[in-house]
């Protein structure tokens, strides 16, 4: 059984140029999935260290620094660095995101690769091997198309959605200090 599905997506030349084409764009898009999951955990896990905006007073010194009221400051450098790069991830997530669509693509070329050969073919084998390949690329790539999705849906989407929340919580609370201090030129005018 096994091998039948292996000589379906491997059976002939042109399936196992497909098959293998898919498979490897597979394994570079999850690759990428992989580093930019990697790079917004490290990015969520900072943030979340220099900032925790729930439940904790705060104050602003004269550079518009917030402080903790147990004296640790939280650099607003530190948080439009940190900000740069979750924003340099979030266009690699686009790009790769971008990348998934192809699967499809692939998949409709195998087929029309697939029905081409049928047409040229001259026994009963050849149509069949023809078909394997139309069938097992369009297969393979709306298989890859849907896991890729899924995983991008589920894990990277939203830890996106996450780090974006806790941002936009450290612009509500500096934007809430900055009114509440009004700070001109760095001097406090209340």
């Amino acid at each position: 059984m096994l091998l039948n599905v292996f000589k379906m997506f491997f059976g002939d030349p042109v399936s196992v140029i497909i098959n293998l084409f898919i498979i490897g764009i597979t394994a570079y898009v999850v690759s990428k999935i992989l580093r930019v999951q990697k790079e917004l955990e490290q990015n969520e896990k900072e943030i979340s260290r220099l900032y925790d905006g729930k439940n904790v007073k705060r104050d602003m010194d004269k550079n518009v620094n917030m402080t903790v009221i147990t004296d640790t400051t939280i650099d607003a450098k530190k948080i439009n660095d940190l900000r740069q790069k979750y924003d340099q991830t979030c266009v690699e997530y686009g790009t790769v995101s971008q990348l998934i669509p192809i699967f499809p693509s692939l998949g409709i070329l195998g087929t029309v690769l697939g029905l081409m050969l049928q047409v040229q073919a001259e026994g009963i084998e050849e149509m069949t091997a023809s078909i394997g390949l139309a069938l097992s690329s369009t297969c393979l790539a709306l298989l890859c198309t849907v896991v890729l999705k899924y995983w991008m849906a589920v894990s990277v989407s939203k830890k996106v959605s996450d780090i974006e929340v806790k941002y936009m919580d450290y612009e509500r609370y500096r934007q809430d200090l900055v009114d509440k201090f009004k700070l001109v030129d760095g001097e406090q005018t209340s």
